[in-house]
């Protein structure tokens, strides 16, 4: 199950879009970063 995360890292937008390759990557289409979220938040 993959949660949804709110905000870029880099510039901190919310237009954020999962991508399928590599597992947990996430890009956004403000600055165009691609970074991939792991671990677990409890």
């Amino acid at each position: 199950m993959r949660l949804a995360i709110q905000y870029c890292p880099y510039c901190g937008e919310q237009d954020l879009h999962p991508q399928e390759s590599p597992e947990g990557a996430w890009r956004c289409a403000d600055c165009r970063s691609t970074f991939v979220v792991t671990g677990v938040v409890a």
